[in-house]
């Protein structure tokens, strides 16, 4: 449709079921492209939320022994003199 024209057939399939004006048909463009940009950024925000959830559930667990690994030993302790 282009600016000017009178009318245009609104289609359910291949049946006529109304007629809008050039303003009619350009303001609901207008408001199924905004409603596509939602759908579209509810899908993205979705997409990556599932990839954390698999890449945190593929990441390999540490062992029951890693926190005492971490653990500072006492010869490993800084006491503020050096060693000789």
């Amino acid at each position: 449709m282009r600016p000017g024209d009178t009318g245009c057939s609104v289609l359910d399939g291949s049946t006529a079921v109304a007629t809008r004006t050039y303003e009619q048909q350009r303001d609901h463009q207008a408001l199924e492209r905004r409603r596509d940009a939602g759908n579209g950024a509810a899908l993205v925000l979705y997409g990556a939320a599932g990839a954390l959830v698999a890449w945190r559930a593929t990441r390999p667990r540490p062992g029951p022994d890693a926190d005492r690994a971490r653990a500072v030993g006492p010869d490993e302790r800084c006491t503020g003199t050096p060693d000789t």
